[in-house]
């Protein structure tokens, strides 16, 4: 799974209406692939790669999150600390 941290609209996931093609838009935040759309590897190594349209990676692994959020530090409070009122 995917997330989607560019937003973009999916040049092969569209739906054809009387007025022409609707592609389907992903914004920030969301998972890649939509429920229902199954994408070649292809498809998503070009999306998540400098080679797509707009020159710009649109999705990450979801890993990549987890094991960036595991590697952030945090920072911890002791109760000796003194806080500082206003």
């Amino acid at each position: 799974m995917y997330r989607v941290i560019e937003s973009f609209h999916d040049l092969e996931d569209y739906k054809d209406t009387k007025s022409g093609r609707v592609y389907h838009e992903y914004v920030e935040g969301d998972v890649y692939p939509r429920d229902g759309v199954d994408p070649t590897p292809e498809r998503v190594e070009l999306l998540a790669s400098y080679e797509n349209a707009l020159g710009t990676p649109l999705i990450k692994s979801d890993s990549d999150f987890f094991s960036a959020d595991e590697a952030e530090p945090t920072e911890e409070v002791t109760e000796d600390e003194p806080t500082e009122e206003k």
